[in-house]
């Protein structure tokens, strides 16, 4: 098997961060209870390259944590490995100290039939080192209110979180419709041709009939409708792109904030429910 740190990374690679172990985030003698919600027992989990992957909702596994009584479902893939649950979850650490899009774990029946969670054994998936890999996104029923703080962490700031693991993969997301945009912009039309070609060809031709170069005069309109042309598309094409990965980034902040201040509040409802 190989490493998913990229080899040029390897020499400074530093290890994996692990919160202190704390036998009080693993849960045993969890039965496997049927899954009772709303969506559907087969559906297609999305990837972090933006590919669908068919996947199955196995049943959920509960547990008591902070006066409340939480579940996570537990889901198994075609061709998968017999018996083996993917556990995948996010909590309030997720987009800060954890990978924003959920850690992993993979749980197997002990001898009784009965699961263990055991939060300790969290993972990341192999995408956090190399955006090369495909890994499923955790499904947002998967998401806890609280703090999850054990298992491995990201051990770096949030700023290179989004610039080595976030901005990676959504670039390699949106190359693709990128591109599609900008084939279609140079086949199709241009603002440049509809708004001024006309006027460069015959201010070309009048100022042609006086001095008689024109070489360096069609040469000049030519260059001087390529640079408008592709720079006014260019802008309108990406000047709004950027505005909405600003927002997307700020909106992400925004939320994870609301959701650390909340997770007490929702923590303490649930156990005054039960």
């Amino acid at each position: 098997m190989h490493p998913p740190v990229p080899e040029a990374e390897r020499p400074t690679f530093a290890g994996l961060p692990y919160y202190a172990v704390d036998p009080d985030w693993r849960f045993d003698d969890l039965s496997l209870e049927p899954y009772t919600g709303d969506e559907p027992s087969n559906f297609q989990i999305p990837t972090s390259d933006g590919q669908l992957r068919p996947a199955h909702r196995a049943g959920v596994l509960r547990f008591e944590r902070e006066g409340g009584r939480h579940g996570l479902t537990a889901y198994t893939f075609d061709g998968g490995v017999d018996e083996s649950l993917f556990v995948p979850f996010l909590d309030a650490t997720s987009g800060t100290e954890t990978y924003g899009a959920g850690r992993y774990m993979d749980v197997e029946p002990e001898e009784d039939g009965t699961y263990s969670l055991d939060f300790n054994l969290a993972y990341h998936p192999s995408c956090v080192y190399d955006p090369k890999y495909s890994c499923p996104l955790t499904p947002a029923e998967n998401r806890l209110p609280m703090r999850i703080e054990a298992g491995l962490a990201l051990g770096i700031h949030p700023v290179r979180v989004f610039a080595r693991v976030i901005l990676p993969q959504a670039t390699k997301i949106a190359i693709p419709n990128i591109g599609s945009m900008f084939i279609g912009m140079v086949k199709d039309t241009s603002t440049f041709t509809v708004i001024g070609l006309l006027e460069v060809v015959r201010v070309t031709q009048n100022l042609n009939s006086t001095t008689f170069q024109p070489f360096v005069l069609y040469t000049a309109a030519a260059a001087l409708y390529v640079v408008a042309a592709f720079g006014i598309d260019t802008a309108t094409m990406f000047v709004p792109i950027l505005v909405l990965m600003i927002m997307a980034i700020g909106l992400n902040y925004l939320i994870g904030a609301v959701e650390r201040r909340v997770a007490p509040w929702q923590a303490e409802i649930a156990g005054r429910d039960e």
